[in-house]
């Protein structure tokens, strides 16, 4: 899930997708399958509303799904340091 967009477009604590639209290197359905994997082991919230009679999609990162991307972005760093990374760990429920 973290190929070229994955986690680090949780970085940000709301992203609007209909803003994200065109920086985004995948298509709305591929989009939506990893949205709906993040937020079933609980990384990410989802509220979908209309504004201005257009649909609307928030995305918010969970303290979980903030502290996974802690998690990751401390093991790029250990190797990009020569250490070796922290064992990736699934969710934290």
């Amino acid at each position: 899930m973290h190929r070229q967009w994955g986690l680090v477009r949780l970085a940000p604590p709301v992203a609007a997708r209909q803003g994200q639209r065109q920086h985004r290197p995948a298509s709305a359905g591929n989009l939506g399958a990893h949205l709906a994997t993040l937020e079933k082991v609980g990384y990410v919230e989802i509220d979908k509303s209309f504004v201005d009679r257009r649909p609307c999609t928030r995305i918010r990162a969970t303290a979980a799904g903030r502290q996974a991307f802690a998690r990751h972005v401390a093991s790029l760093e250990a190797i990009l340091h020569g250490g070796t990374p922290a064992p990736l760990e699934g969710p934290q429920k």
